[in-house]
């Protein structure tokens, strides 16, 4: 079994036992602690050696490391430390306080995979090479709203000519399950299995003008239009439409919109788009007749020319 590519003693001493402890000299480290992806058990164990009151998990997705893991452990008689014999994936919902990895994924790729398991106010503690900006630049472009970069230190193993850098990112938001609970409080959640139930009927039939018309209501589907029609109209925002673990209604969707949970299948039938991204379902407003002799409504008016289909089809 392959543990490192590093065989020479002295760089295994360097690059592998005094890198992995030289963060508790820069930072104080959360407890219950995630080293996501140990391989031989780098940072994990030698952090659980140095701090032994930290509670420490060995999260390794192969089989034979997390065996070896095991048996470590077992040898060193190491307490409060325990061996995760799977991957993590945003599935996974053991909650910690804290994630460390010497991994080599990308830090969006990272920060992605703890979703679940990191708790908000949380840190993800990455020990990185010197050529990381990139990949950190990238991933607080898409993680803007849930992480927040605290610490982007450069620093040396010791007096050798290796560079390292310690990135740690804060959790802002609180993991999915938890908003979840949070949003099952305030809105109020009904579960849709079937395609004969009468409210997917009816949501079903809003995918046709006939259906918009005669029910008043549409599905609006796209991430950037559903947080829009959120934020400008919430009085008209009646349902959000789910599936899965698809994201909870935000915490700024009003109280009285209902939750619907429904089936993956019955789901697939509405996202005609395939967006995978929920569904809202809206109050449209009556389109009364319009006279040129009369005033404009308030706000924007569109002036469309029904003598051209391609117009009609494009609004």
């Amino acid at each position: 079994m392959n543990l490192t590519r590093i065989h020479n003693f002295a760089n295994m001493v360097t690059k592998l036992y005094v890198d992995s402890v030289l963060p508790i000299q820069m930072i104080d480290l959360p407890s219950p602690l995630m080293d996501l992806g140990s391989g031989p058990g780098m940072p994990g164990i030698p952090l659980k050696i140095m701090l032994p009151d930290v509670q420490i998990v060995l999260a390794e997705g192969r089989a034979r490391r997390a065996a070896f893991l095991q048996e470590t452990i077992a040898r060193l008689e190491l307490k409060n430390i325990e061996v995760i014999a799977r991957n993590i994936t945003p599935a996974f919902e053991l909650p910690v306080n804290g994630v460390i990895t010497r991994a080599v994924e990308t830090v969006e790729q990272t920060l992605a995979r703890v979703q679940g398991c990191l708790r908000q106010g949380g840190q993800m503690i990455f020990m990185k090479g010197p050529g990381c900006e990139p990949e950190v630049e990238e991933a607080l472009q898409r993680f803007a709203q849930r992480f927040a970069l605290i610490e982007n230190r450069a620093y040396r193993i010791g007096n050798t000519s290796h560079e390292r850098r310690l990135v740690i990112f804060e959790r802002l938001d609180a993991p999915p399950r938890a908003l979840a609970a949070q949003a099952a409080r305030r809105h109020r959640v009904t579960s849709v299995t079937s395609d004969q139930n009468e409210r997917f009927k009816s949501l079903k039939y809003m995918l046709t003008g006939r259906g918009i018309k005669k029910e008043g209501q549409a599905l609006l589907s796209g991430s950037r239009p559903v947080a829009e029609m959120l934020a400008a109209l919430p009085e008209r925002c009646l349902a959000w439409v789910t599936a899965g673990d698809q994201p909870p209604p935000p915490a700024v969707a009003p109280a009285g919109m209902q939750w619907l949970q429904l089936a993956e299948p019955l789901f697939q039938a509405l996202d005609l788009f395939g967006t995978r991204s929920p569904l809202l379902c809206i109050d449209v407003p009556v389109m009364e007749h319009w006279a040129p002799a009369d005033d404009f409504p308030e706000g924007c008016s569109l002036l469309v020319p029904f003598q051209d289909p391609d117009n009609i089809g494009a609004v």
